[in-house]
């Protein structure tokens, strides 16, 4: 599966733009976390867990001729984040392919069900659940592992469930973007959750 997906996107990096957006300062003032909003007419969205949660990622801007791609994924017009990847100052966003999970949690392209995915992210902050105060993210992946069950895989809905079904084979270990055959990515994008925040 790694293989099938690592072909298709050495393929089709060829074509795949990079602009980068600085990493001036991680914003974590609820202000300014406020301060983005989810307008349907210019932006995109996926879901991503958070501690147990389904919450909105944003990527404001997808929509737009101005949004940055990340291999064949529109990421917004900020998505893009020129600063050091892996980092542990920074928390992650987990990808997590290849499961099949249902489609109200995972991200799915009509042109590439290859890379269908559902995400975990990290809450640096997690006495404030549900609220989440970053939004930039050290973007990892996973794979079904050796272990892995179709017929009985329960999507993990935070990084505890997904570092259990790591150790047990279930999923693979977690590796960087570039051991799963993508380009590094620091990513931009807020994540909002139940209850306003």
């Amino acid at each position: 599966m790694r293989m099938t997906v690592s072909l298709v996107l050495v393929s089709a990096l060829a074509a795949c733009g990079v602009d980068t957006a600085s990493d001036d300062t991680e914003t974590t003032d609820l202000a300014a976390e406020a301060a983005v909003k989810f307008n349907p007419a210019t932006d995109l969205t996926e879901p991503a867990w958070v501690n147990g949660e389904l919450c909105t990622q944003i990527f404001p801007g997808a929509k737009t001729a101005q949004t940055q791609t990340y291999v064949f994924w529109a990421i917004g017009t900020q998505g893009i984040v020129n600063a050091p990847y892996n980092t542990p100052d920074r928390p992650n966003l987990y990808a997590v392919f290849g499961t099949g999970a249902p489609a109200a949690e995972s991200h799915h392209i009509d042109s590439h069900p290859e890379v269908d995915h559902y995400h975990i992210a990290e809450n640096a902050h997690p006495g404030s659940r549900p609220k989440v105060k970053n939004d930039k993210w050290d973007v990892l992946a996973l794979f079904p592992g050796p272990n892995f069950n179709p017929a009985t895989y329960v999507t993990a809905k935070s990084p505890q469930e997904m570092l259990a079904q790591s150790a047990a084979g279930i999923l693979t270990p977690v590796m960087t973007l570039s051991q799963a055959g993508f380009p590094d990515l620091v990513l931009f994008t807020p994540i909002q959750c139940p209850n306003g925040n």
